[in-house]
């Protein structure tokens, strides 16, 4: 939440040696890719949007959901992105038990995109 903390401490990551950093936050989660994309700037560091869906009870997914609809969603993250950031990766699948439908339909949603 404090974009300019994450700025330090990814800029500290840079002069370290570091090169990328992966953020697999998700959008239920607050994801925020104007943020990253600043922080990418500011640190120069490649930072890495994540996308992919949380366990329906952490993100308000109803049970049974759809995975096209998911699918959907992951894919456009990918190739459209969001505000002006795609996502680099597929991540971010909490689902804790697939034989459950809405935890079944991440998993599906996510090897389908």
């Amino acid at each position: 939440d404090d974009e300019e903390l994450a700025t330090a401490e990814a800029t500290a990551l840079r002069r370290a040696g570091g090169g990328t950093l992966v953020d697999a936050t998700t959008d239920p989660l607050a994801r925020r890719p104007a943020g990253l994309r600043r922080i990418a700037e500011a640190s120069g560091l490649h930072v890495v949007m994540g996308s992919g869906c949380h366990h329906p009870g952490w993100s308000g997914e109803p049970a049974g959901s759809d995975p096209g609809r998911l699918t959907e969603e992951i894919v456009r993250d990918l190739t459209e992105g969001v505000d002006g950031v795609r996502a680099g990766i597929i991540g971010a699948l909490a689902a804790l038990d697939p034989r459950e439908g809405a935890e079944r339909a991440v998993l599906v949603a996510a090897a389908r995109a």
